[in-house]
């Protein structure tokens, strides 16, 4: 920021310790017509201009305390902008050179005359109106050079809400970059600070959706705004914008040490002025309402609830296929889990009809080679001592026909999970059998993931009416989820079954401790498409397909998660009446 030189001499600080010249010099300075104060020596002097606003110093070169040349290099370091002219009457001590080098605008030699003295004032002065009249012509173009950079700024970011608006995005990228946009739009000298709010599906409360530079405090405090409360919701209900300059008392949500602020509280309403959300933007504390800015906001507003109409729609219509293509997947998994079913059931057939035989066999060799190790000694089989090899062989076809059995009942699970549904759901379902059927299928990747599977099913669990297979698949996405949620084998899983006999609920309860779900991400779990694991092949469609199920089942997914404290989800289903 440039000082600019004020281009009129207003006031002179006359600094000499000679009291008859000091007189003298008072006397001119009032003919001049300019304000004056004077002292005696030059540690009075810069006391002086602490406290005066002074546009020169006329000062005598000798004085006791501090000089006038001390003078001059201390007041021109501390106040640039102020002239100087040093009087002096010492010819043979005095160097003009050093004076001016110094910093001093001029000097004058005594005796003088007030003519002379005059003419020096009068050249400064035309002096500083000429450095004032350079100084305001640069002050001036930087301002206009900001200007222009301001309008610039507004042209671009209105350019990429444009585009934005017309772009093939998704919801959450859309406004996460609406909000990053609109409050740091240069025509309306905001905070750039926001947060955009969009209304449930009860239509009784405004959910956090995103925000940009949002106080930690408040984006842990503001993820559910009840309408009519607070600001925002005050928008919500009145369906107009709300202003206010300060925390006043319609700011109901805050925090000790909150910092003050104003806003301005959108509400984002469709065609039919139908309510879908509100976006809020921060102003400096204190500043005045401007209608100019409301239109500008209420404008991208309207701008953004059709964007919203469509980017909703457009989201519907993807659902749409890919849950076609995951059932067209399904149908096809099913037909390769069948056929893979038998071809691995075909060869363990031959292992398991065999091993007896092969067993009954080594049964019948054995007291020859029993008979031959008495009479000969120690001899090899396959390399192993016969003495150990006798002990060896029952627990190696103990160990064939455990694995036989482990196939065969792996196999007729998948060839279960994997039947054609026939969306019955009304049988009468056990939630234990189910999860143990799971658990099978699930074997490897749990080991995989955990060395602490803990699982408890309670005995006294009541039927609930269904569908097995449509279970199984819920229960299984659960576990895949708590599996993928653990940062490493050392972290457990804990899988328990029970009964709420007062609301006639079963409950299957399955609690990881993994990294946990963010607040924020909480509330769109079970909300198509959405994942925090789309970089490593996730679709968004395993919870919310999952939600769906239990929905029809007349049951629900309960979360409850903390982050870096673990997930439990409570799959709730209703008894059999």
């Amino acid at each position: 920021m440039i000082e600019i030189l004020h281009p009129e001499i207003r006031k002179v600080l006359l600094v000499d310790d000679d009291e008859h010249f000091l007189t003298l010099m008072t006397r001119f300075t009032k003919e001049f017509g300019f304000a004056f104060e004077t002292a005696e020596n030059g540690a009075e002097a810069l006391e002086r201009l602490k406290d005066g606003d002074f546009d020169i110093v006329i000062s005598d070169y000798a004085m006791p305390v501090m000089d006038g040349m001390q003078l001059l290099l201390q007041a021109t370091e501390l106040y640039p902008s102020i002239d100087f002219i040093i009087v002096t009457g010492y010819k043979k001590d005095f160097c003009y050179t050093d004076v001016i080098q110094s910093g001093a605008t001029d000097f004058i030699e005594k005796p003088f005359q007030k003519d002379e003295l005059k003419a020096k004032l009068e050249r400064i002065g035309r002096e500083r109106k000429l450095i004032y009249s350079q100084q305001k012509e640069i002050a001036d173009r930087k301002e206009a050079e900001a200007q222009l950079k301001r309008n610039y700024q507004t042209l671009s970011i209105l350019n990429k809400l444009f585009h934005l608006f017309h772009e093939e995005v998704n919801i959450d990228s859309a406004l996460e970059r609406f909000i990053r946009y609109i409050s740091s739009l240069p025509i309306l000298d905001l905070e750039e600070q926001g947060a955009l709010f969009l209304v449930d599906e009860g239509g009784e409360n405004l959910v956090l959706h995103t925000h940009h530079h949002l106080n930690i405090n408040l984006h842990s405090l503001c993820q559910t705004v009840p309408l009519g409360k607070c600001l925002c919701g005050r928008a919500a209900v009145e369906k107009k914008v709300v202003f206010a300059n300060c925390l006043d008392h319609r700011h109901e949500i805050r925090f000790s040490d909150i910092v003050d602020h104003g806003h301005y509280c959108v509400p984002i309403l469709s065609t039919t002025k139908e309510l879908l959300g509100v976006f809020t933007v921060y102003t400096k504390v204190g500043k005045a309402y401007d209608s100019r800015v409301e239109e500008i906001l209420s404008a991208t507003a309207t701008v953004l609830a059709g964007t919203l109409d469509r980017l909703k729609a457009q989201k519907e219509s993807e659902q749409r296929q890919l849950q076609l293509i995951e059932a067209d997947k399904m149908v096809s998994l099913g037909i390769l889990v069948a056929g893979v079913a038998h071809e691995i059931n075909n060869p363990n057939n031959f292992i398991m009809m065999n091993t007896p035989i092969l067993e009954q066999t080594w049964e019948s060799i054995r007291p020859i080679l029993d008979t031959h190790f008495e009479e000969k000694g120690e001899f090899d089989l396959s390399g192993i001592p016969y003495s150990e090899m006798r002990e060896n062989i029952p627990q190696l076809f103990d160990g064939i026909k455990e694995g036989g059995e482990r196939i065969k009942k792996i196999v007729l699970n998948l060839k279960d999970y994997a039947r054609k549904d026939s969306s019955d759901m009304s049988r009468e379902i056990s939630i234990n059998e189910v999860l143990k059927a799971g658990l099978i299928l699930l074997s490897s990747p749990i080991k995989k993931a955990t060395h602490h599977l803990q699982v408890e099913l309670s005995d006294d669990i009541p039927a609930v009416i269904g569908n097995f297979q449509r279970i199984e698949q819920v229960l299984i996405n659960i576990i895949q989820n708590a599996c993928q949620a653990l940062p490493n084998p050392s972290k457990g899983v804990k899988i328990s079954t029970h009964s709420r006999p007062t609301t006639k609920e079963v409950v299957v309860s399955i609690q990881d401790e993994g990294q946990g779900i963010l607040p924020e991400h909480l509330v769109h779990i079970q909300d198509p498409f959405f994942t925090t694991k789309r970089d490593f092949g996730g679709t968004g469609l395993g919870l919310s397909i999952s939600a769906g199920i239990m929905e029809e089942l007349g049951g629900r997914l309960d979360f409850h998660s903390q982050p870096g404290q673990g997930t439990t989800v409570d799959v709730v289903f209703p008894v059999k009446l």
